[in-house]
């Protein structure tokens, strides 16, 4: 099955009450109870499909992945009129998340199955080009097989 890696970078984040850094805002939607995050996806939208593997790598500071999923909403395009055609439309604005710093309108609705915030995987894993990219099969087993060790 096709593997995805979305990254995430803290500092385009804002600090809102109760956090004091930014790093705690994106904690705080990446662990939140739902376990549904949505992420933009400024390409590949066209081949990500339901059930793909989905990974989340932090590129600044808390390096490595630390969440993974499957995509539960195929990609498609926010606007003004249709948040309530998501899902799960709370999740699409959550604290400290402003649209405007978006590298893109396409929205990816990922259900997480496994978080790794105190200690991610793969902390050696390049940065997707783009904001989004493929995951080669080796790196798949990898990244599962350091899953599996823990």
């Amino acid at each position: 099955m096709p593997a995805y890696v979305w990254n995430t970078n803290h500092r385009m984040w804002k600090v809102v009450p109760p956090f004091a850094d930014s790093l705690a805002v994106l904690k705080a939607y990446i662990t939140d109870p739902s376990a549904y995050v949505y992420w933009s996806t400024p390409r590949l939208f066209d081949e990500i499909a339901l059930g793909d593997t989905a990974y989340i790598l932090c590129t600044v500071d808390h390096q490595g992945i630390v969440a993974r999923g499957r995509v539960a909403e195929a990609p498609r395009l926010l606007n003004a009129g249709n948040a309530g055609a998501f899902a799960q439309p709370a999740r699409l604005t959550p604290p400290g998340w402003d649209e405007v710093v978006a590298p893109s309108s396409w929205k990816t609705g990922i259900a997480i199955e496994a978080t790794f915030w105190d200690a991610p995987l793969n902390r050696a894993m390049r940065p997707a080009q783009g904001a989004v990219g493929r995951v080669s099969e080796e790196e798949v087993a990898r990244i599962e097989g350091e899953m599996g060790a823990r």
